[in-house]
């Protein structure tokens, strides 16, 4: 008992809290399923980026709340490009495998954190004042808890992940941890072998569930929540290192948790991927100022690694962050000599190609299922339609006109202060708004041209002139720029709560600042009474001045304030719309899967959605990712099939959405389907579609083998 004392008093602050958590970890652990998700998923988000940002040299001081972004961005990247190269290999990560590596890692976590505790501990005694310098802390978690009470509030309702996406991803991560390989095959479900579809996001949440025991729709709903509420961290990360203020970085997490209603409207589409995917973007960011300003090549990796990663998690994300990176490298190359910013241009080079031979092999499936065959078929990548118009419900969703006019005071303040951070912000909206609309570079560059002419003549540069002149060409009368089917307006809408953040976490700090200033800035005066013949002047504050410490409790107070009004209004966000699956279903779906044979064939009811493919319109749409069994209406990825697969599964559930028992011959129909598809049972909902159970009523081909609420099961007797 006195050894044990003794060494509990040698322990610094930091390594006894660390050893609690340590004995709570074991806690969860053993307690169920629940709490070894609780254990996992935080060692996987943040572990693997630790180990690696941790052996970094630090030239330039970072402040405290960048690092978590940095494991995190690089956990996930690391975890991507881990399943990538293992299945090109022929190597599954099976549950065994998978324990024995994040038992490697929890022990390398476990060693690296009790040393670097111990330093910080002496730092903290050697250098008491350093503590007062986080007093952000606890109101930065404060903001981080009340951002994961809305974030589950929003899902208290939800017995199944919401909307058409969440289904596919079901699927996804079903083989993903069904295989122990990246899922570019769907086998036995999909006939697709090689399918260009960003799986990042699966293979994780797959590797979460496999370690855990829980069941695939909770750890979707969970972890989905979970990565909603980091957007906290990541983004005051990325505003503490901006701003370099602990006031923009509560502001930031203030405004992303808890105010706008972007990201937290994601939870109703089952966006989990482009979440995923825009975690990983202040890493990013940080990392290449950081490679930037120091040309450390251990920086340069990190933006490899993190972008090698991005690729797979998120396609458009990565087209948003390369956006990002372009304007902030113009921005950077304003005051540099020639000389360094052609050593930062091969450095970049060399970063490139080293994130694309991390990638290759994701890369290859890409441009061999994608790229190339659009060389024949160009219309492939172009979009059409109304399909780029701008959702104006979309755009001014919740308190989306005050953020905004928020972030535009902040901009043309900080644009009047030249602020660099303020001009990448607005550079960066101003690329996106561009790549979403192609067409505004044929309004863009004939005025740019005609600068570029006038200039080149004034210099008696004639190469500029003809630059210049061709420049004037590209305009609307004989160039039409089509868009890219991947970027659209309502994709850069909903990931604008990034910039919007940063800007007003910008702005509070320069408004912060100003106080302050007026506070302690004095005007002179004529004191009272004084004549003109012996006059005297005193200094007046032009604000009253205050004690010290009534700054951070007036701030505290005003966050506090604005944190629980944002937290009660953000409690619920999800649309009625997207969520099509009742309680009433969750039985229904288990009794399938225990009741029916693996190679059963479901008859379900179909839903208009895209021009290119319809949806399930009940629960009977996730038998497939939840069961296993075939359904008439597959997940939305079945587009990336054969043509002919496609056609024929476009004629089937066109018919079943179209489906109407009133015209001449339609039941009769319906039968023939029924045989040609071999279906062996029906999953009816009185709630959905356009088939009902009387059209089942005849006894002897039809048997009611389930009901329950509004549930239906039929068993096709003469099915085979």
């Amino acid at each position: 008992m006195k050894s044990t004392n003794v060494i509990l008093a040698r322990m610094g602050q930091t390594q006894k809290f660390i050893l609690i958590t340590l004995f709570c970890a074991a806690f969860l652990w053993f307690a169920g399923p629940i709490g070894q998700f609780l254990v996992i998923l935080p060692l996987l988000l943040f572990g693997p980026g630790y180990l690696i940002e941790r052996t970094f040299p630090h030239a330039l001081p970072l402040p405290a709340l960048v690092r978590p972004a940095l494991w995190l961005g690089l956990s996930l990247s690391l975890i991507a490009l881990l399943y990538q190269w293992t299945t090109l290999v022929g190597l599954a990560l099976t549950p065994l495998i998978l324990a024995g590596l994040t038992l490697a890692c929890a022990g390398g976590v476990l060693w690296a954190s009790w040393h670097d505790a111990a330093a910080y501990d002496r730092q903290r005694r050697e250098h008491p004042a350093s503590a007062v310098a986080h007093w952000w802390v606890f109101p930065f978690l404060g903001i981080l808890g009340l951002t994961f009470w809305t974030r589950f509030q929003q899902i208290q309702e939800l017995v199944l992940p919401a909307w058409v996406d969440s289904v596919h991803h079901a699927l996804l991560i079903r083989v993903a941890a069904e295989t122990g390989q990246a899922p570019y095959s769907l086998q036995p479900y999909l006939p697709i072998d090689s399918l260009p579809y960003h799986w990042g996001y699966h293979a994780f949440t797959a590797t979460v569930m496999n370690l855990s025991g829980l069941m695939l729709p909770q750890v979707m709903l969970w972890e989905g929540q979970i990565l909603n509420a980091l957007h906290v961290v990541t983004c005051a990360a990325l505003a503490a290192y901006l701003w370099r203020r602990p006031v923009a970085a509560l502001v930031a997490g203030l405004v992303v948790g808890l105010i706008s209603i972007m990201p937290a409207f994601y939870v109703s589409w089952g966006r989990y991927t482009q979440l995923m995917g825009l975690l990983l973007l202040p890493a990013i960011a940080i990392t290449w100022h950081m490679a930037l300003q120091t040309s450390s090549r251990r920086w340069w990796s990190s933006v490899a690694l993190l972008l090698a990663g991005l690729s797979i998690i998120h396609f458009r994300v990565i087209i948003f962050t390369l956006c990002l990176l372009a304007v902030v490298g113009l921005v950077w190359t304003v005051d540099q000599s020639w000389r360094r910013v052609w050593a930062r241009f091969w450095s970049a080079v060399g970063m490139a190609g080293l994130s694309l031979a991390l990638a290759l092999p994701w890369l290859w499936v890409v441009v061999s299922h994608i790229l190339l065959p659009a060389v024949d078929q160009p219309e492939s990548l172009v979009g059409g339609g109304n399909y780029n118009a701008v959702n104006m419900g979309l755009l001014w969703a919740g308190q989306n006109r005050w953020l905004f006019a928020l972030a535009l005071l902040a901009a043309g303040w900080g644009i009047a202060r030249r602020s660099r951070v303020v001009i990448v912000q607005v550079g960066w909206v101003c690329a996106l708004v561009v790549v979403a609309n192609p067409w505004l570079i044929s309004y863009i560059l004939p005025p740019s041209g005609l600068l570029l002419a006038l200039w080149g003549q004034q210099q008696r540069r004639w190469l500029l002139v003809a630059s210049g002149g061709g420049l004037m060409l590209v305009n609307p009368v004989f160039v039409q720029i089509p868009y890219f089917w991947l970027i659209t307006n309502d994709t850069v809408v909903i990931s604008l709560f990034i910039p919007a953040a940063m800007l007003i976490a910008g702005g509070a700090g320069m408004f912060v600042d100003w106080v302050m200033r007026l506070s302690q800035t004095t005007f002179s005066q004529y004191p009272a009474g004084a004549h003109m013949a012996t006059l005297h002047f005193q200094a007046v504050p032009i604000l009253p001045r205050w004690p010290r410490f009534l700054s951070p409790v007036l701030l505290f107070m005003l966050l506090s304030g604005f944190a629980v009004w944002g937290a009660w209004n953000l409690r619920t966000v999800i649309n009625p719309v997207t969520v099509f699956v009742t309680p009433a279903e969750v039985p229904a779906i288990e009794w399938v899967a225990e009741n029916t044979p693996e190679d059963a064939r479901f008859l379900i009811n179909a839903a208009s959605w895209l021009s290119t493919a319809e949806r399930g319109a009940d629960g009977g749409w996730w038998l497939m990712p939840l069961t296993g069994r075939w359904t008439s209406t597959p997940p939305v990825l079945f587009t990336y099939g054969s043509p002919d697969y496609v056609q024929e599964v476009r004629e089937r559930t066109t018919f079943i959405r179209e489906f109407d028992r009133s015209q001449p011959g339609q039941e009769e129909q319906l039968y023939e389907l029924i045989d040609r598809e071999q279906i062996s049972h029906i999953y009816l909902t009185e709630h959905s579609g356009p088939l009902k159970p009387e059209l089942f009523a005849d006894i002897d081909r039809f048997e009611k083998v389930y009901e329950q609420a509004d549930v239906i099961v039929y068993r096709v007797i003469n099915g085979n």
